[in-house]
C-alpha cells in the first residue's frame, strides 16, 4: 500500500528535478510530511 505511493510520489520527484533529488531524502521529506498531515487531523 503506502509503500507503492511512496516510490510514486519519490518517482516523480525525481522526474521533475530531472533526477539531480536525492531519493533518501524526500523518502525522508514525505514520511516527516505524512506524520505532521496525520497528526493534525
Amino acid at each position: 500500500g503506502d509503500e507503492k505511493k511512496f516510490g510514486y510520489v519519490v518517482g516523480q520527484v525525481m522526474k521533475a528535478s530531472g533526477g539531480k533529488a536525492n531519493p533518501q531524502e524526500v523518502n525522508r521529506l514525505l514520511a516527516e510530511r505524512l506524520r505532521q498531515a496525520r497528526s493534525a487531523e
